[in-house]
């Protein structure tokens, strides 16, 4: 999995396009997708923050509760 920006680069980016410069420009002259840049000027106007969201915990394996029952399963 890819690091999150710093919260540094962030606050300089969103700087950027509030200063005026258009979102296609910083896109390109920091290689940041312009989704991203999107998600971020999103965020600071609906939470206040630009701090990474944190991700959702991985799903958890399945696991077999009743082997007799899986077993009928697996035979049929």
């Amino acid at each position: 999995m890819a690091h999150p920006y710093s919260q540094d680069l962030r606050l300089r980016t969103l700087y950027l396009i509030t200063s005026g410069m258009s979102i296609s420009k910083v896109s390109r002259t920091l290689d940041i997708s312009k989704t991203t840049l999107y998600k971020w000027r999103h965020q600071l106007e609906s939470i206040g923050s630009t701090l990474p969201m944190s991700s959702p915990p991985p799903p958890q394996p399945s696991q077999i509760k009743d082997l007799n029952k899986f077993q009928k399963f697996v035979d049929a």
